[in-house]
């Protein structure tokens, strides 16, 4: 251990010229004269493991200091000896670490654990693992996943109260970032014009349901802001954003919607949505999302999503079982055309039943947003596919699947996490985790 200096700043290790082909040699001497690349690479990853917790007990071990004064009054602290400190890492870590103790300020030091410097129990490549994964899969399969692949041993438990505690602290911070900057009108308090952005920004919003313990079913209202020069073309078929901020709220009481409105707002805001030639807001025909929309972004194009408003119009045609195909192509070329008078017209002198009334409901409540013509005259997107696939990768595919119930008070904290997560902000994940035990 001589390559080991410690300047009191930091510890630096100084690379051995010899490393290599003392790892050969440890090696040969595990595998024998018969072997294959599989055969190595387990006895490599064996070896690697055994050095990981040697290594860093030993540097920990000789850096530890014997004596130490006190800080406050100067004197010589006793050395009350070491105690055991575990830590859960890619390898199971127990560090001895020296205990000072001052009779005259009546205080402990553990100057070992500020040079070690993880705070709690596991490590932050470990903890990163188990966020990772259990922010996608159920938390039971990440404790298998993290052996498998990690060969740590971490229990499901574990991996669940980590990413609650994660989750609630970036919750609460969004809460709170919410509170210092939108006023009790839902207004950003220090608004400040930007320069004009010669683009086309979305807003699409929307909910999705989660089952709960306690009261079944409940809402996760969801949106997301992208810009049209963030959108790729992977074919002729398919595009693709690789750039967009999610967020979203748990419909868990009464200020629920209050709530997600001013989330939506300051996301707008901090996205500088309000600065784009064009801003639009996607949605279905969900009262609420317009009247927010109205309320707070006077200014933007509204869009009631095309597919939503196709199909309304196709459980129209298909319940009064149109003979002329002819008249049914007319009307979804007006769709099309978003000629919805058109369209509302032929249907008021069709024989009335649930299907025809909810589609004519439908379309005189939301005609001033069905211009599709226009829209896409003006290059303006008119579906909500990037909506309905936020649902998917936000919600569903972590809490929808088979046999979940979630607890009230974990549904925000895992779905914050995981719009965090999406959005592309893992360091800011990995700040949270740096304080986590």
């Amino acid at each position: 251990m001589n390559n080991i200096t410690n300047t009191g700043e930091e510890t630096r290790l100084r690379p051995t010229s010899d490393l290599e082909d003392m790892l050969k040699g440890a090696v040969q001497t595990m595998v024998g004269d018969v072997f294959d690349i599989n055969t190595l690479e387990s006895n490599l990853t064996e070896l690697f493991m055994i050095l990981r917790k040697k290594v860093t007990e030993e540097i920990f071990h000789q850096i530890d200091v014997e004596h130490m004064e006190c800080k406050e009054c100067g004197n010589k602290m006793k050395n009350k000896g070491k105690k055991h400190r575990k830590i859960k890492g890619l390898v199971d870590y127990d560090i001895h670490v020296r205990v000072f103790y001052c009779d005259k300020c009546e205080r402990y030091e553990r100057p070992l654990d500020k040079i070690i410097g993880n705070t709690g129990r596991i490590t932050l490549e470990v903890k990163e693992a188990m966020v990772l994964l259990g922010q996608r899969i159920p938390f039971e399969e990440a404790s298998s996943y993290m052996e498998k692949l990690l060969k740590v041993g971490i229990s499901h438990e574990s991996i669940q109260e980590l990413l609650e505690g994660i989750g609630e602290k970036i919750s609460k911070e969004e809460e709170e970032l919410i509170a210092d900057e939108i006023d009790a009108n839902g207004y950003v308090k220090d608004w400040k014009d930007g320069k004009p952005i010669n683009d086309i920004a979305y807003m699409e919003l929307d909910g999705s349901m989660v089952q709960t313990r306690e009261d079944d079913w409940k809402e996760v209202r969801v949106g997301v802001i992208f810009a049209e020069k963030d959108r790729l073309e992977v074919d002729k078929n398919h595009n693709e954003l690789y750039r967009k901020k999610y967020f979203s709220v748990f419909n868990d009481d009464k200020n629920s919607l209050a709530e997600f409105k001013n989330r939506a707002t300051l996301e707008a805001y901090n996205f500088g949505f309000h600065n784009y030639v064009k801003h639009v807001i996607v949605g279905d025909g969900a009262p609420w999302i317009w009247d927010y929309a109205s309320t707070y972004h006077p200014g933007a194009i509204q869009v009631l999503d095309y597919y939503h408003a196709s199909e309304y119009l196709c459980n129209a045609i298909n319940a009064v079982q149109l003979k002329d195909e002819g008249q049914s192509k007319q009307l979804k070329d007006w769709l099309w055309e978003g000629k919805i008078e058109e369209i509302i017209k032929s249907l008021e002198k069709v024989p009335k039943c649930k299907e025809i009334e909810d589609c004519l409901r439908y379309y005189r409540k939301n005609s001033s947003r069905m211009k599709y013509g226009e829209y896409r005259k003006e290059g303006v997107d008119i579906g909500s596919g990037v909506i309905e696939s936020a649902h998917r990768v936000v919600v569903q595919v972590r809490m929808k699947q088979s046999g979940m119930h979630w607890n009230k008070k974990n549904v925000q904290p895992i779905v914050s996490l995981r719009a965090l997560y999406l959005s592309g902000r893992w360091s800011n994940i990995v700040t949270h985790l740096k304080d986590a035990a």
